[in-house]
């Protein structure tokens, strides 16, 4: 060890500086390299943005009945909610339904189609067949929105009162 000091301490200061010059760039360098090769590695997408969407659940096809059973007793009763068909295309015709009773007439049936990006569309069904005691309300609609993710139904039935029931069917 006493040789190797004696050895290192003769070298002129000049090589001592030249020894330092080729160590400070072997490492940066060798730093350079580095960032260069794995930046390319992991940005090799950078201007692509990898999205994911998941394969929409399939739904039913044609007419669907939903049977409802349930709630507070001496409100509106909601029996079924229909859908025809239940998966139409946006700005096709469908027909929603709905059966409903109560012991003093109803005052309204609503139905809101709660889709994708958050939006809800609300229709205030008409009594088609019945009596406002015990009948079925309906409404033809052009279809408002995509479904792809969410496609929803909550059905509410009032009374004079503006007291009632509701339900929600999930379909998606």
């Amino acid at each position: 060890m006493e040789k190797i000091k004696e050895k290192l301490s003769v070298l002129p200061w000049y090589i001592w500086l030249i020894l330092a010059v080729v160590i400070t760039t072997s490492i940066i360098l060798f730093t350079l390299l580095a960032i260069f090769t794995f930046r390319g590695i992991f940005n090799k997408n950078l201007g692509q943005k990898n999205v994911w969407t998941p394969t929409p659940v399939p739904i039913l096809a044609g007419t669907q009945k939903y049977t409802i059973s349930g709630g507070t007793k001496g409100l509106p009763s909601i029996a079924s909610l229909t859908l025809d068909p239940q998966n139409p295309a946006v700005g096709k015709s469908q027909t929603i339904s709905v059966s409903a009773s109560n012991a003093t007439p109803i005052k309204e049936v609503i139905v809101v189609l709660h889709l994708d990006n958050n939006k809800d569309f609300e229709y205030k069904l008409d009594l088609k067949d019945g009596t406002n005691t015990n009948g079925t309300w309906a409404k033809t609609i052009s279809f408002p929105s995509a479904y792809n993710i969410n496609y929803r139904a909550t059905v509410k039935a009032r009374n004079e009162q503006g007291l009632g029931n509701m339900t929600t069917i999930t379909i998606r």
